[in-house]
């Protein structure tokens, strides 16, 4: 299953690093060349601009799961990384609304009973 989702009315750009053993990240090597792949490319556009990937959806609406694989490589001595996406539809709210199915009522305390006058102060 993708661990990553690309709204499909979304351009997404994400800085490629490069990590030592520890995980820490550290300076690229001279003159790396960065390549994108992906295993639907009629559904998902995947390039690289300078050191970052750059994805694009190609499909709306969405109507199924597609756990897309996206590659990408240095094409030397670095490992590549490969992860998994999805193609979801954009559920940005657009408007307020109100949820009365989910409303909680309580019963308002009684009026107070109504009071005689006070008597008028004698002279």
């Amino acid at each position: 299953m993708a661990d990553n989702k690309l709204k499909n009315d979304e351009v997404l750009t994400i800085p490629i690093v490069s990590r030592d053993a520890q995980g820490d990240v550290v300076a690229s090597p001279a003159g790396v060349v960065y390549t994108a792949t992906n295993d639907r490319p009629d559904l998902l556009n995947s390039v690289i601009d300078g050191s970052n990937l750059v994805l694009n959806a190609l499909l709306t609406p969405i109507d199924q799961t597609l756990d897309i694989t996206v590659t990408v490589d240095d094409n030397g001595p670095l490992a590549a990384k490969v992860t998994m996406w999805n193609i979801v539809e954009d559920n940005a709210p657009t408007a307020v609304d109100l949820d009365t199915v989910h409303g909680t009522s309580v019963s308002q305390p009684a009026a107070p009973a109504e009071q005689p006058p006070a008597p008028a102060p004698t002279p």
